[in-house]
């Protein structure tokens, strides 16, 4: 699988096009395809989604940051 993302001229500031090119083999004769799909995405700022979080009544408890910008968010519901 390969995935990329674009950045058009026309799109705003809060969306991506994401592209996934997924190759697969068919156990049957061991040919290969391509799928390729593309569509849109949200971006969300970390700060703007935990402060949404927070005003839906709910509290981090945990946080970790991965590779390529990922972030693992732990959540609890405030007593």
């Amino acid at each position: 699988m390969t995935c990329f993302l674009e950045y058009p001229d026309d799109f705003d500031a809060y969306t991506v096009v994401v592209h996934d090119l997924v190759h697969t083999r068919d156990p049957a004769n061991g040919d290969w395809s391509l799928n390729a799909h593309s569509y849109r995405e949200l971006r969300l700022s970390h700060a703007w989604v935990l402060e949404r979080f927070r005003g839906a009544g709910l509290r981090v408890v945990h946080e970790r940051g991965g590779p390529g910008g990922m972030r693992t968010v732990v959540l609890k519901r405030a007593s």
